[in-house]
C-alpha cells in the first residue's frame, strides 16, 4: 500500500506527463482517484490476496490531494525477467532465448522452469503456467508475464473492474468448475455513473502466453457499455492449458478501432508484447474515462 502511495504521487501516467493516478489528466490527483488506484495497484500486486479498505463521504470524492506536482518521474523500460531452469536441456534452451536473463541459482530468479515437468513457477512457487516443453512455448510464457508488468503501473478501475467468480479473488479453480467473467462497476467510488460514453474492449492473456480477444465479438456490436450496467463477459468450465490467465479489461470514451485492429492480427497468437504501447495509447487518449482493469484466473489440475 505504501509503495502504491508513492507511485500515485511521483509516477509517470500513460500519456508521459501526468501523474499515473491523475486518471483523467486534469492536472490533480483527486481523493477517488487515489483511493482507485491504490485498490487496482494493491489487489493486482498480492495476487487478488490483499484488498485495502478504502472509505470516505461521496462529498469528499474530487477534493484535490496533489495540486501543486513536482514533473512525473518516467517510468524506465521494463527489465528482462531471470530465469532459473533445471532439467534435461533446460540450460540450453535458455541460452537460445532473448526474453530473459539467465539466473545462476534459484533464489534470484524471478521464475524457475522446470524443463522434464514443463512447468513455470514465481518465485514464490505458484504454478503459472504447465506443459511448457520448448523454446517457442517458454517465450510465449515470459513474454505474457513481461506484458502484464509493463502494464500494471497503468491499472487504474475508476469505473468499472474485472470480477471472476463465483468463488472469492485469490481461488483457484480446478479442471471442470464453472468460472463466471464479467465487468461491473467499481464499488470503491463513482463507477459508470457519469454517464459518458463507455466503450468496452476485452481480452484474455492466457497462461501459456496466447491472445484471446472475448468482447466484443462479431455479434456484440461496437462494445458500448450502458451506464451502471453489468456485462457479462462469458461463462465456461476450466480446461487445460492451466496455469494463471489475465483477464484485461479496457475503457475508453471512443470506439478504439485500431486496437480493435490490433487484437484481431494477434488473436491466437503468443504475440502480446505488441499490446504494450497500443495500450498506453489508448489509455492517453481515452478521456475521462479511460479504464484498464484485470482480473487474474488461477487454474489447476484436480
Amino acid at each position: 500500500l505504501t509503495y502504491n502511495f508513492l507511485a500515485a504521487a511521483t509516477g509517470a501516467g500513460a500519456d508521459g506527463t501526468s501523474l499515473v493516478a491523475d486518471t483523467n489528466h486534469d492536472g490533480v490527483v483527486s481523493l477517488g482517484e487515489l483511493a482507485v488506484y491504490l485498490d487496482t495497484q494493491t489487489r493486482i500486486m498480492t495476487d487478488q490476496e490483499q484488498q485495502p479498505s478504502i472509505h470516505f463521504a461521496s462529498v469528499m470524492q474530487d477534493r484535490a490531494l496533489f495540486t501543486e506536482v513536482v514533473q512525473p518521474s518516467q517510468s524506465s523500460a521494463t527489465p528482462k525477467p531471470a530465469i532459473f531452469g533445471t532439467g534435461r536441456n533446460a540450460n540450453e534452451v535458455l541460452k537460445a532465448g532473448d526474453a530473459w536473463r539467465t539466473a545462476e541459482i534459484a533464489a534470484s530468479a524471478d521464475y524457475i522452469w522446470d524443463a522434464d515437468k514443463g512447468d513455470v513457477l514465481k518465485r514464490n512457487g505458484d504454478v503459472v503456467a504447465r506443459r511448457v516443453g520448448d523454446l517457442s512455448a517458454l517465450q510465449g510464457v515470459i513474454e505474457k508475464w513481461t506484458t502484464v508488468a509493463a502494464v500494471q503501473p497503468f491499472l487504474s478501475e475508476p469505473r468499472a473492474r474485472v470480477r471472476i467468480g463465483p468463488e472469492r479473488n485469490g481461488v483457484r479453480y480446478v479442471a471442470g468448475a464453472h468460472v463466471n467473467l464479467e465487468v461491473a462497476p467499481n464499488p470503491v467510488v463513482g463507477s459508470l455513473a457519469d454517464g459518458a460514453p463507455a466503450y468496452i474492449t476485452v481480452f484474455n492473456l492466457a497462461s501459456d502466453g496466447r491472445v484471446q480477444t472475448l468482447y466484443p465479438l462479431e455479434d456484440d456490436g461496437d462494445g458500448r457499455l450502458a451506464a451502471g450496467a453489468i456485462l457479462p463477459i462469458l461463462t465456461t468450465e476450466v480446461v487445460e492449458p492451466f496455469g494463471t490467465d489475465h483477464v484485461f479489461a479496457l475503457i475508453t470514451s471512443t470506439r478504439p478501432d485500431t486496437f480493435r485492429n490490433l487484437l484481431r492480427t494477434v488473436n491466437g497468437s503468443r504475440g502480446s508484447g505488441r499490446l504494450v504501447s497500443a495500450v498506453k495509447r489508448e489509455l492517453a487518449n481515452g478521456g475521462p474515462s479511460a479504464n484498464l482493469s484485470v482480473g487474474e484466473l488461477f487454474t489447476g489440475p484436480q
